[in-house]
């Protein structure tokens, strides 16, 4: 049986004989320079001119934007209350929520709180400025958490018990069991 080349193979092979050819050639030749072309340009003189100082107009240009808001309707001015009870109000800070201090956990630069609220099945992980109830995480150390609202602060421990529970261990003699 002899070997019969199709013309098509022949094609394909003298193909392939050409371009290793030239892959050849183009590796063995070395480079031909390449020279950047000189382009003469005029040099533009710039305009040595600088913007104007900007002048803020005075405050009082805008206070027909103060006297009429935009986003109100109306387009007349917030009344602002004078109540004493509201400033009252104010300065009492709002009550602490139900929480327990579960655990902490301290890396280094990052503290977070694990806090359990009344009502929720698991414990929260909170970093430090979590807000909770009103009241903000103000820091959290190795056994408690203190809790911010404006100038009133509240430590939180991690021993402390919520009201109605007892502690646990063996019950006293001569209880049921």
């Amino acid at each position: 049986m002899t070997a019969r080349i199709a013309p098509a193979q022949a094609a394909l092979l003298s193909l392939c004989f050409l371009m290793a050819a030239l892959t050849v050639y183009e590796l063995s030749v070395p480079p031909a320079e390449f020279v950047l072309p000189v382009v003469h340009l005029r040099p533009q003189i710039a305009a040595a001119q600088s913007p104007p100082a900007f002048i803020a107009p005075p405050p009082d240009a805008f206070s027909a934007i103060n006297d009429r808001p935009i986003f109100i309707p109306s387009r007349k001015p917030l009344a602002v209350p004078a109540d004493k009870t509201a400033a009252a109000a104010a300065a009492a800070p709002p009550p602490l929520p139900a929480l327990a201090l579960v655990g902490v956990i301290l890396d280094g630069q990052n503290s977070l709180a694990m806090v359990k609220l009344a009502g929720a099945p698991f414990a929260q992980a909170m970093a430090v400025g979590a807000s909770i109830g009103g009241w903000q995480i103000a820091s959290v150390g190795p056994d408690k958490i203190v809790l911010r609202a404006g100038t009133f602060e509240q430590d939180v421990r991690m021993d402390a018990k919520p009201a109605g529970q007892t502690p646990a261990g063996p019950p006293p003699p001569g209880s049921p069991q």
